[in-house]
């Protein structure tokens, strides 16, 4: 494990790139400034450059192709009531390769409430789905954008309702042919409880949308759904749940994605299981938010969720400026406990299960501290997280191998080493290396480690 310079600058969001030629890049941002910030093998700054964009542009996403950086921003219009949708690539040396290319405008008379922009690529990053919500009516969510190719040019346009709304919407993605699926269930708004998932397909070879429905036995709490590229396969995991007894099994569904040209007609479910929860933490599931699906080469894969809830205190703080009466202040916890691991073999099964102890409580941080930071290397995954958020002490792993069989250490003692890291925001960037930012008394750090 090694550690950078400080870096004073808390209160930048910082976003971590990835790994090129040049070495780690961060991307660190707030309204007034965009800097890309490169540092080597050790982890000590080897420059800081200027993003060279307008501040008064807002940029919705940044990616790393080979060694060039991609940002996708929006402008305002000087001459009219539009916003034009750009695209900038910079080289590792943050230099601009050319001026920005405006791919789409929308006038804001089409909207009637504000929606962001999304950008989805396939893993190639050859083919990139540009794309925003229209969500003017609470049953619907009509989507407008362009698939583009790895030159920037427009290769159609997508406009299409999905029944449901935005918050139905589980995923999108893009393949290698570029054809930009969507997966999306209709869901019960007051319960949280989803049933009949669909996946939509924008198919290349015909500007058609077709569609299949996957899944209608119920109710799931928690759906997750993740494309394996590798073998060309959507899965499906959740709890099955009823009205009075809360999640009952947990589900995994795999599906086969043909040839899109014959998606409606052809596609085809594969094994479908369910595995017993056990009786006794049953109703306790509905807090579970599954996370994670790591998939296998051999097809296999590794299900991933953590158990998640909010608990509430009020407190009586004494005033003597109230005429003698006491003020009342409360107080939100947020608690990431627990993570649960399952492995599911190739025909579904779930092979074996693990409970992974852990017990995060933090209030005022959105949790940004809390929860934990996946790595995936040859042969095992990590789960790293950080021991006891409020007393910020140690920084512990879970080593979890393709058997099921876990291994529990310390990494790093975080007041120690003067770091307290953010889970959530790691990022991997080789096959044993993974990057993960630090805030420690008002100052940035970049805390790589090794396995």
């Amino acid at each position: 494990m090694t550690l950078p310079d400080k870096v004073a600058g808390h209160s930048y969001d910082h976003a971590i790139l990835g790994k090129t030629e040049e070495g780690i890049l961060v991307y660190r941002y707030n309204k007034y400034v965009n800097k890309i910030i490169c540092y080597d093998e050790s982890m000590n700054k080897r420059w800081e450059r200027d993003a060279q964009l307008d501040k008064k542009v807002d940029i919705f996403h940044i990616s790393l192709r080979n060694n060039e950086i991609i940002m996708f921003f929006t402008m305002q219009s000087t001459t009219t009531n539009m916003e034009y949708v750009c695209v900038q690539t910079f080289t590792a040396e943050v230099k601009p390769k050319g001026a920005f290319l405006k791919i789409d405008s929308v006038l804001h008379e089409r909207w009637s409430d504000p929606t962001d922009w999304y950008v989805k690529m396939d893993e190639a990053k050859k083919w990139y789905a540009l794309f925003r919500y229209d969500n003017s009516r609470n049953d619907q969510a009509i989507i407008h954008g362009d698939i583009l190719n790895e030159t920037w040019q427009v290769q159609r346009k997508i406009d299409k309702a999905l029944s449901g709304g935005e918050s139905s919407i589980q995923d999108e993605f893009v393949d290698l042919d570029g054809n930009l699926y969507i997966s999306f269930a209709e869901h019960d708004a007051e319960k949280q409880w989803y049933s009949k998932f669909r996946v939509d397909a924008y198919v290349s070879r015909q500007d058609v949308w077709k569609e299949k429905l996957l899944w209608n036995k119920g109710f799931l709490l928690s759906p997750l759904m993740k494309y394996d590229a590798l073998h060309h396969q959507l899965w499906l995991v959740g709890f099955e749940a009823n009205v009075t007894d809360g999640a009952q099994n947990l589900f995994s569904g795999r599906y086969e994605l043909p040839d899109p040209s014959w998606f409606a007609d052809t596609m085809v479910l594969a094994v479908e299981k369910s595995e017993p929860l056990n009786t006794e933490t049953r109703k306790s599931w509905s807090l579970y938010t599954l996370k994670n699906i790591v998939f296998r080469f051999d097809g296999a894969a590794v299900l991933v969720g953590e158990h998640k809830y909010t608990t509430s205190q009020v407190v009586e703080i004494p005033s003597y400026y109230n005429n003698g009466y006491p003020t009342y202040k409360t107080y939100t916890y947020l608690h990431y406990d627990e993570i649960q691991v399952w492995g599911i073999a190739q025909d579904m099964r779930v092979q074996w299960t693990q409970n992974l102890v852990k017990k995060q409580e933090s209030s005022g941080d959105e949790g940004l501290n809390s929860s934990y930071a996946l790595v995936k290397g040859k042969d095992k995954l990590m789960l790293l997280y950080n021991e006891e958020v409020a007393e910020q002490t140690n920084v512990m792993a879970y080593s979890i191998k393709a058997d099921g069989t876990i291994l529990r250490g310390c990494i790093l003692n975080t007041r120690g080493r003067s770091v307290f890291l953010q889970p959530k925001k790691g990022k991997q960037v080789s096959l044993y290396e993974e990057v993960i930012p630090s805030e420690y008394n008002g100052y940035f750090q970049l805390v790589k480690i090794d396995f």
